[in-house]
C-alpha cells in the first residue's frame, strides 16, 4: 500500500515535472532522480520505480519501468497498475485498454487483475458476467 505523505514529508522530493493534460506531477526523491513516482498534491500515488511516461490522455498516463509499461487511471480513481505488460494500447474513449503480457493479450480490471482475451472467452457466461461486472479498464473522456 503507498501512503499519504505530510507536506512536511514532501519537501523530500524534488519535482521532476508536471505531466501534461493532468494535475499529476512526476517527483523524486533527491538521493535517485532517475526513478519517479507520480504525486497528486501531497498524496504518493505510485511507487518509486517508474523511468518515464508519456502525456496524460482519456484519463490516464501510461508509465515505463525499463522495458515494461504500466498505467495510472486518474479519471477512475487513481488505478495503479504496475509496469509488468509488455504493450498497453491508446483506446478511444469508451473502449477498454488492451494489455499485452507475456504474448497474450487481455484486459485489467478495476481491481487490477489481468485476464487474458483467451481466458475470458473460455469461461462460461456467467462467470465472464461477474467480470464484466468488476469492471476493466477504460478510456474516459478527460473533458
Amino acid at each position: 500500500m503507498i501512503e499519504t505523505k505530510t507536506s512536511a514529508q514532501v519537501n523530500e522530493f524534488v519535482i521532476v515535472e508536471n505531466i501534461f493534460g493532468s494535475h499529476l506531477k512526476a517527483v523524486a526523491k533527491a538521493e535517485d532522480k532517475k526513478h519517479f513516482a507520480i504525486m497528486e498534491g501531497n498524496e504518493i500515488l505510485t511507487p518509486f520505480e517508474l523511468e518515464s511516461h508519456g502525456i496524460a490522455f482519456n484519463g490516464v498516463v501510461l508509465l515505463k519501468a525499463g522495458d515494461k509499461m504500466g498505467m495510472l487511471a486518474f479519471d477512475l480513481g487513481n488505478i495503479y497498475i504496475a509496469p509488468e505488460y509488455d504493450y498497453i494500447n491508446e483506446a478511444a474513449v469508451g473502449d477498454d485498454f488492451v494489455f499485452e503480457k507475456d504474448g497474450k493479450k487481455g484486459r485489467v480490471t478495476l481491481q487490477g487483475q489481468f485476464i487474458s482475451d483467451d481466458e475470458f472467452e473460455q469461461l462460461p457466461q456467467d462467470k465472464k458476467d461477474e467480470w464484466e461486472d468488476i469492471g476493466f479498464i477504460f478510456a474516459n473522456d478527460i473533458d
